[in-house]
């Protein structure tokens, strides 16, 4: 039979621990009393030793966490285990020991293993090791709470370790740590496991704990590129007279991310196990850089057979700019990014409905609700203004309310679709408060500029065949592999822009070899004094920014690709989080920008004065 074994090592260093001496083999000894001296009084027999295996069984359900108990073992290390929810109710053999089974190499013989490396110290010493058996196939979607206790105080940093006997090649890895420490208690709390833990019948799973006395220097998943942004505008700057200064029409950049496990709490009210994974992007583009970052919680979920790779929520900010914002989305519905086994001919879709939060340096702040339909209301708090309220509606229709000029404008109104004389149209109408004296608003139309019935979100994910990596991502893994295929296409009547965004992520056994991203964002109003007029108004084209980026998974020094797979997020064999991590962070990056010019909306806003009023006559191309 295939007996399949996943370790947790534990190691600690006590001066009561006869186990701790240099890093040496895993099992603890009894030290035996002193012989009697002839003439004394015999010493009294020794205490019956504890015993350096302990075995029970408890039931595992699909409905309540399963805690187990285990007293301490010779060495002294006692051992508290929850087993969390699982796929199919099953009966669990648990068997705790202080010694390693036959004919399985120590974690800290560096010959045979990868955890020294990883761990970044050569002092360690595995203890108590947790071997599992179950009488039916089931699955995990998140990996035990452990809590040890021990006979003295760690000399060191404790972490959670793992081997597959099964295959051999991927080394020992680190699974979680460092570990909580409260004087001689040590405790890992659950965690998601991407993908799900499948314990098949009769296969033996070995878990334990290690000690180190250095930290984890464990490297995150390095992804390098390149990406180009070109803008083109539907005006020209100059036109009727110079007002402002036309951005470049193209940047390029050489692009580093980098992937690793997060430490942020979930911003939300956690209800399921989620794992955060921390993007780290730095733009380089002649001698100057921009850095930012986002922290991405994602989970798994059992469906019909297969897991989904699920994104909960997440949150972005660039520190090396003021007016890029910080802004933290909570999703309703998890959004599926991957599903495994992946299968080609496999699809899926996703809802937009979430909430999200967002500040700016100067103390500007939003909140937005978006519905499952792509429809949204948004509310700004510009510093030392009355908030502003901008809204989408399923018709078409939309507003932005203010108060605008001093309290002069109340509001931006946009129609739903209308006839018009040369086809459908949409009333753009500028209102004033009651007591304006010039309480008629002021009104214009605008070609139709998108699709009716309005599709404010639409999305189409799915495996496609086998496909060629594109050039420059070929590595170890292979030439060719997977293209798991994100589209989102996004509609806004307020702000005025459609955006359509497409990933192809071409992947190997489940891991992100190639990314490639195209994004198309075009505006249809331009309100953002980059002409004369309060708002410039046309079909799709005012502004249109086209974005090209492609990132191949990088192999970091001393280490192939291949091993580079097994070293993230827990050693988990899988990407999935990986590839969760980096589309949304890629979304997240272009809701930023557009965040940032909602803003630069709402301040020229704010600027104009009530003379401007007039630039909306003939302010369209």
């Amino acid at each position: 039979m295939n007996a399949r074994f996943a370790f947790l090592g534990a190691v600690v260093c006590a001066a009561a621990l006869a186990a701790c001496g240099g890093g040496g083999g895993g099992g603890g000894s009894v030290v035996p009393t002193s012989p009697s001296t002839p003439g004394t009084t015999p010493a009294p027999p020794a205490a019956s030793p504890s015993p350096n295996t302990l075995q029970t069984s408890a039931p595992l359900s699909v409905s309540t966490t399963t805690p187990v108990q285990f007293a301490a073992l010779n060495n002294g290390v006692a051992a508290s285990v929850t087993f969390p929810l699982v796929s199919t109710a099953a009966t669990a053999s648990f068997t705790y020991s202080s010694v390693l089974p036959q004919g399985i190499a120590y974690p800290q013989q560096a010959r045979s293993s990868r955890l020294p490396a990883i761990i970044g110290g050569s002092n360690i010493t595995p203890l108590a090791y947790l071997a599992v058996q179950t009488s039916a196939t089931t699955t995990l979607t998140a990996l035990p709470a452990f809590t040890f206790t021990l006979p003295g105080v760690p000399l060191g940093s404790a972490y959670i370790a793992y081997y597959d006997e099964s295959t051999p090649t991927k080394g020992w890895n680190v699974l979680a740590g460092p570990g909580s420490e409260t004087t001689t208690t040590i405790s890992f709390p659950a965690q998601s496991v991407i993908p799900p833990l499948t314990l098949q019948t009769g296969d033996t799973y070995l878990f334990a704990l290690v000690i180190s006395s250095t930290s984890v220097t464990q490297a995150p998943t390095t992804f390098q590129g390149t990406k180009s942004v070109n803008y083109t505008y539907g005006f020209a700057f100059d036109y009727p007279q110079p007002t402002s200064t036309a951005p470049p029409t193209t940047l390029n950049y050489a692009v580093t991310e980098n992937v690793s496990v997060g430490s942020s709490p979930f911003p939300g009210t956690a209800n399921v196990s989620t794992m955060d994974e921390h993007v780290a992007e730095t733009d380089t583009q002649d001698l100057s850089n921009a850095t930012y970052a986002t922290d991405q919680w994602v989970g798994v979920s059992p469906n019909s057979g297969s897991v989904d790779a699920a994104l909960y929520a997440s949150q972005q900010s660039e520190t090396s700019s003021a007016n890029m914002p910080t802004f933290t989305t909570l999703y309703s519905t998890p959004q599926v990014l991957d599903e495994y086994p992946e299968t080609v001919g496999a699809s899926w879709t996703n809802s937009p409905a979430a909430k999200t939060s967002y500040s700016y340096a100067n103390g500007d702040s939003g909140t937005r609700t978006t519905n499952a339909d792509g429809t949204y209301n948004d509310v700004e708090t510009l510093l030392g203004f009355a908030p502003v309220t901008i809204s989408d509606n399923a018709d078409g229709s939309a507003s932005i309310v203010g108060p605008f000029f001093s309290g002069q404008v109340a509001s931006l109104t946009f129609s739903a679709p209308s006839p018009g004389p040369s086809g459908s149209v949409v009333n753009i109408a500028i209102n004033f408060p009651p007591a304006s004296p010039q309480p008629a608003p002021i009104t214009f139309s605008d070609q139709l500029w998108y699709p009716t019935p309005p599709a404010f979100y639409q999305e189409k994910d799915g495996v496609l065949a086998a496909a060629s990596f594109p050039t420059g991502c070929t590595n170890a893994l292979g030439t060719s592999g997977n293209d798991v295929q994100r589209s989102v296409t996004t509609l806004d009547t307020a702000i005025g822009f459609m955006e359509t965004t497409t990933f192809d992520t071409y992947t190997v056994g489940g891991v992100p070899v190639c990314m490639v991203t195209n994004d198309t964002l075009s505006y249809a109003y331009d309100m953002q004094g980059n002409t004369p007029f309060f708002i410039l108004y046309g079909p799709l084209g005012v502004e249109t920014v086209t974005t090209t980026e492609t990132l191949a998974l990088q192999a970091s020094a001393g280490t192939t690709t291949a091993a580079m797979t097994r070293a993230h997020a827990g050693g988990s064999s899988s990407y999935a989080p990986v590839i969760a991590a980096i589309q949304a962070h890629q979304l997240n990056t272009f809701a930023r920008t557009r965040l940032s010019r909602e803003h630069t909306v709402m301040q020229q806003l704010r600027a104009h004065g009530i003379s401007a009023l007039k630039a909306f006559e003939g302010g369209h191309r």
